[in-house]
């Protein structure tokens, strides 16, 4: 694509404009909104524009030639993380700034500075294995669980990480040991058991 590459000849310096620091270091990098300031105009002179929709478990950066039609994508999946001092959705988002920055001065061949979104602390979450899953499934067979506790953990056992179906496992487990004593746990009760461990593990 002749368009590109005249985009690389002329696309000037792309500084550093934010700071960030973790728990170690203080990091300089170059912000997504200054990458797209300064390329934005870059771009236009050259008949290309681009986008970065998301997909199911990551994001697409797609560059287009107007005039020509001809079109240069990739495609790039968003690992689940924890970061410290973030929820979910923080920890998400800044998943996706972070992709989008990189994506986006991969696909274009410019290089940019140092990244602090993903410098922070990190734990990758991996997701429950198909043994785990049917593992759960099978306990939960024999458990003392109602039709509406068992359907209930059915439904969102395929969003479970790894770590949360083994402390699953284990409480089910707990569970037909009660049963046998006369007992049980509730769903209620699982969840909040898993809930309490999880967050004394992050502590």
């Amino acid at each position: 694509m002749k368009a590109l590459a005249a985009f690389q000849k002329d696309c000037p310096a792309i500084h550093k404009d934010s700071m960030a620091q973790s728990s170690k270091f203080t990091y300089k990098y170059t912000s997504l909104p200054m990458i797209i300031e300064v390329i934005n105009p870059v771009l236009q002179k050259h008949g290309l524009v681009f986008a970065q929709p998301l997909t199911d478990n990551g994001i697409k950066t797609i560059l287009f030639h107007i005039e020509s039609g001809e079109s240069l994508e990739s495609e790039t999946n968003i690992p689940r993380v924890e970061l410290m001092q973030m929820n979910a959705f923080q920890a998400l988002g800044s998943g996706i700034t972070y992709f989008r920055r990189y994506s986006l001065c991969s696909l274009l061949g410019i290089v940019s500075d140092d990244d602090t979104d993903a410098a922070g602390e990190q734990k990758v979450i991996k997701d429950a294995t198909t043994d785990q899953v049917n593992r759960i499934n099978d306990l939960l067979r024999t458990s003392t669980l109602d039709e509406k506790g068992r359907k209930d953990v059915e439904d969102s056992i395929f969003q479970l990480s790894h770590e949360r179906a083994n402390k699953c496992i284990g409480y089910l487990l707990d569970n037909q040991i009660a049963a046998k004593d006369g007992g049980g746990m509730k769903l209620k009760d699982i969840n909040d058991e898993l809930d309490l461990k999880m967050q004394n593990d992050r502590q």
